[in-house]
């Protein structure tokens, strides 16, 4: 049986004077247990599906928080099957994609957005392609 999966995703920013006194790992989970207080109860009991926080920084480089990392390779491993390629082609894509998000989110933060988002579809996309552009070959 087929379930509806929720995502929330949540960008912090670690060197805040508020989180000085915790550890990385210690803001990933008062960030996750915030949001699963806030949406996991609805999303089990009413929309009948799961729910992942997703909680991300960015410090020079991609950092995820404890349960990005079990979806995030699940999602590499079903695109990876389906467009026939190699899993660590496909994980350093999904990587690259959520930092430029990231990015992209921090500095529709800094001035607000001039164009309406564009909408992703993995059934379009060329991962040789991309991989080819971004001079990852």
């Amino acid at each position: 049986m087929q379930r509806a999966a929720f995502f929330d995703i949540r960008v912090c920013h670690p060197n805040a004077d508020s989180y000085k006194e915790l550890s990385l790992k210690q803001i990933y989970k008062l960030h996750e247990d915030k949001k699963k207080r806030k949406y996991a109860s609805r999303v089990i009991d009413v929309e009948d599906g799961t729910f992942t926080p997703l909680v991300f920084h960015h410090n020079r480089r991609y950092v995820s928080g404890v349960s990005a990392v079990p979806f995030r390779s699940r999602l590499a491993e079903l695109i990876s099957s389906k467009k026939l390629e190699d899993y660590a082609t496909t994980i350093t894509w999904i990587r690259t994609k959520i930092s430029f998000a990231i990015l992209q989110i921090a500095l529709v933060c800094l001035r607000r957005t001039r164009s309406r988002r564009r909408k992703t579809n993995l059934q379009e996309n060329d991962l040789e392609t991309e991989r080819e552009l971004a001079g990852l070959t």
